[in-house]
């Protein structure tokens, strides 16, 4: 039986795009790995073809940065609607919390570690409505449903450390989290989603 090969043109920083990419999940940004990212651009095709062989997507977003999408995990695009909403309660509990921020807020998130006991995130009626709308009753919920996929895929840096076997409500509330920046590719990111799951389901 013949076997196909695949003959790649890959840069000398292909170790370093695969360790932020895959290895640990994380993006490559125009500002501040500028070399990482030029070099993805050159070698776009090829790379590419590189990913698709350890079942990964190279995506090239429009405000200049690049991650690299887990096609075996469907998880963000089932669970992209309890992220959007999961965001929006965080996102404005987040600035009633911290009225005099040192920075904007949105570059203030992605320089603190949160957890969702300090959050407080079912305490007003509004808030709880809507995270119960998706099938969010709980910070045992969040965890699941939301951030150990966003995790998975780079977008936070989750501590389970401290969860043992996550069995329960209270090691939920006490895990500790990071946004990656730039926090605006949650929102990009997952309208995207949204868009793709509403055209699928229209056919």
């Amino acid at each position: 039986m013949e076997t196909m090969s695949i003959e790649l043109k890959l840069p000398g920083t292909i170790k370093g795009i695969w360790r932020k990419l895959i290895q640990n999940g994380l993006y490559i940004s125009s500002d501040n790995e500028r070399e990482l990212y030029n070099d993805i651009l050159r070698n776009e095709d090829d790379i590419r073809k590189f990913l698709d062989i350890f079942d990964h997507k190279l995506i090239i977003h429009s405000k200049d940065f690049i991650f690299a999408e887990d096609t075996k995990n469907n998880l963000l695009r089932k669970n992209h609607e309890q992220l959007i909403i999961f965001l929006a309660v965080f996102f404005e509990k987040y600035q009633k919390l911290n009225t005099n921020p040192v920075n904007p807020w949105y570059n203030e998130i992605v320089i603190s570690v949160q957890n969702l006991n300090k959050m407080n995130l079912y305490s007003t009626e509004t808030s709880e409505r809507r995270l119960s709308s998706v099938g969010l009753d709980d910070e045992l919920d969040i965890v699941k449903k939301v951030l150990q996929p966003a995790s998975r895929q780079g977008l936070i840096q989750l501590n389970l450390s401290n969860s043992g076997d996550l069995e329960n409500l209270e090691q939920a509330k006490i895990i500790d989290f990071k946004f990656n920046a730039p926090v605006y590719r949650f929102i990009d990111m997952f309208s995207e989603l949204a868009d793709i799951n509403k055209k699928e389901n229209i056919k």
